[in-house]
């Protein structure tokens, strides 16, 4: 099996260790990569420079309440590019606004799940997103080879 690409997209430090811990816990052929906001999220995505040698990610987890550019409009710049429109992007907010949830949802997102508070809900909550978008959802990887 080829390993896996995770972008995470998180400002919180305390969260950003909760997430690459469970995710590293639940799959251990994962590439976590970190954007801490969300200019360095699309210039992750979007490098200026094409880097051939990083591909578009299996998986994003965005947070919504991001630094510099916000988590709804990375998912905006995710769903409006050809590279990634079909990438699987879960939303990660401790928001329980029904607004930003329709609206993520809108948008895009895949999936919205709102943040735990404790540390086994977090861990139980990242392993089972990843184990669904990473190992259970081949549809969407056949999607996104045929748009290329």
């Amino acid at each position: 099996m080829t390993q896996k690409y995770l972008l995470l997209v998180e400002d919180n430090p305390d969260d950003e260790t909760l997430a690459r811990r469970s995710c590293e816990k639940a799959l251990k052929d994962v590439l976590l990569r970190v954007a801490h906001d969300g200019a360095e999220a699309l210039s992750m995505l979007f490098p200026p420079e094409p880097l051939s040698h990083l591909k578009t990610p299996d998986l994003i987890l965005l947070d919504l309440k991001l630094p510099k550019v916000s988590g709804f409009e990375v998912l905006r710049a995710i769903r409006e590019n050809q590279s990634t429109c079909f990438t699987p992007v879960v939303v990660m907010s401790t928001s329980s606004e029904n607004s930003d949830i329709e609206r993520a949802y809108q948008i895009g997102a895949n999936a919205f799940m709102r943040k735990p508070v404790s540390y086994e809900a977090f861990r139980d909550a990242m392993h089972m997103a990843c184990h669904f978008w990473l190992r259970h959802n081949e549809v969407i990887a056949r999607y996104a080879e045929a748009a290329s």
